[in-house]
């Protein structure tokens, strides 16, 4: 342990320790770091028919454990599609093609916070 983490230990207000990234959860605790359902549920009914439509990837970033729980500070939703580009492409050994595919991921910069069952937008420049 570092002297920073000595005298500055990652714990929260109400005495939890909280992790950073979800795969440091992961290593130090053993337990799989899943996004509850509830929370789940919360950003279905945030987003609606679009959730059904293309899923997002769900993604802890900030978390604590409460009641062998992983509880969620900061979930990143995200997309990934395919971004298909045209043109001529290829080389010598392949040949030719009129178009090319690449995965596009895509984040919102938008950040929304859940006090008292709602989402509310939390963004600096509000």
């Amino acid at each position: 342990m570092t002297l920073v983490n000595q005298k500055f230990p990652q714990t929260l207000s109400n005495g939890k320790k909280y992790y950073t990234r979800w795969i440091y959860y992961e290593n130090q605790t053993g337990k799989e770091a899943k996004v509850p359902e509830f929370y789940i549920n919360k950003i279905k009914e945030f987003i609606g028919d679009d959730f059904s439509k293309q899923r997002p990837e769900l993604l802890m970033l900030y978390l604590y454990e409460d009641k062998d729980m992983a509880i969620p500070v900061t979930v990143r939703v995200s997309y990934t599609y395919v971004k298909t580009s045209y043109g001529l492409y290829g080389d010598e050994g392949r040949g030719f093609k009129l178009s090319k595919q690449n995965f596009v991921t895509r984040t919102s910069k938008d950040r929304f916070i859940l006090t008292n069952n709602k989402f509310i937008k939390a963004n600096k420049d509000k």
